[in-house]
């Protein structure tokens, strides 16, 4: 089905349409402009991705497939997708946003979707404290993201708590709901969050799950894939690791792999940030003949400032999943 959707793809390709994009945008960087003029291969640099084997798999099926009901939809043939939009359950750290953004950018090129931008929202940017507030502007950021992605990060916290009428979530949930299928060809809406609130969320409400029809797995990081994002990060800036500091970087990696607040990707750059940072300061204060090299005292100086206080990991284990993400199985 991939090989004959990407067969598709390639011979209904044309170009996308200038599109006025700019009441859209707050930022002062246009993503909409980004996704819509990147003539890269968005799957090339998927693959360009370090680790996610298996998450890389589904994430081509999960496209090819709704690249293929667009141009059936073309060609006057019946649709084979129920349902464009994705869950992507994984810790944080582990690729979701970027991966969002790729999927918003082969669906553009292949016409599936107008634009392909993202709009990366959380439950503040969906919910308001009053009743109707929420779900004007719950219309308001789907209506920013209509020809591209929707991509809601801890979408979890949208599920209903009980019956407690003070939650405005079930209202952003409903209406969300609404505006998915009205829009179902114009918007694609992925979901994040931890793999076990995610099966939760899509139990919250008997709609979700007939909704969201492609289910996503981000596994963590090994610690070779952690050195080689460090590795990326360093080639990046131009820097080198002395010699047998290499040893220092790999027990800072194993120490944070086991603390609470462990990010994957994200924590490998925020400890290549404080080791700069460690460096910069020695640099400048007693060795200003390298600016390229990264000790070992740099990395146990840095890793000191991002470890948690003794008494906060007391009579912890290593870290694993959010405690609710080993409940039951993924969605079919």
């Amino acid at each position: 089905m991939a090989r004959q959707a990407d067969r598709l793809a390639a011979l209904d390709a044309s170009e996308l349409a200038d599109r006025d994009l700019r009441e859209l945008t707050p930022a002062d960087a246009d993503p909409r402009m980004d996704a819509a003029t990147d003539d890269r291969d968005p799957m090339a640099d998927l693959e360009d991705m370090t680790g996610l084997r298996s998450t890389k798999a589904t994430v081509r099926k999960a496209v090819s497939l709704i690249q293929a009901d667009h141009l059936r939809a073309r060609h006057g043939l019946p649709g084979i997708v129920a349902s464009r939009h994705i869950v992507f359950a994984g810790n944080p750290g582990t690729g979701k946003t970027t991966v969002a953004r790729l999927v918003g950018r082969a669906l553009a090129r292949a016409n599936a979707l107008r634009s392909g931008h993202l709009v990366e929202v959380a439950r503040a940017d969906l919910v308001a404290g009053y009743i109707g507030q929420t779900a004007m502007k719950t219309k308001r950021v789907v209506e920013q993201a209509l020809g591209g992605v929707l991509f809601i990060d801890e979408a979890y916290t949208l599920a209903r708590i009980g019956d407690d009428e003070r939650d405005f979530g079930r209202e952003a949930v409903d209406t969300l709901l609404k505006l998915m299928e009205d829009h179902r060809d114009d918007l694609v809406v992925i979901a994040a969050g931890y793999q076990g609130p995610m099966r939760h969320f899509l139990d919250s409400n008997e709609g979700l799950r007939s909704r969201f029809s492609h289910w996503v797995d981000f596994d963590d990081y090994d610690l070779d894939e952690l050195h080689r994002i460090w590795d990326g990060q360093m080639s990046s800036a131009r820097f080198a690791c002395a010699d047998g500091s290499r040893a220092h970087l790999d027990a800072a990696l194993v120490a944070l792999r086991s603390t609470p607040g462990f990010a994957n990707g994200r924590t490998v750059r925020s400890l290549f940030e404080a080791v700069v940072a460690t460096q910069s300061q020695r640099v400048v204060e007693r060795d200003l003949t390298d600016l390229t090299e990264l000790t070992g005292e740099d990395i146990d100086m840095a890793l000191a400032t991002l470890l948690p206080p003794p008494e906060a990991v007391s009579g912890r284990g290593p870290r694993l999943n959010h405690p609710a993400a080993s409940e039951g199985l993924p969605p079919t």
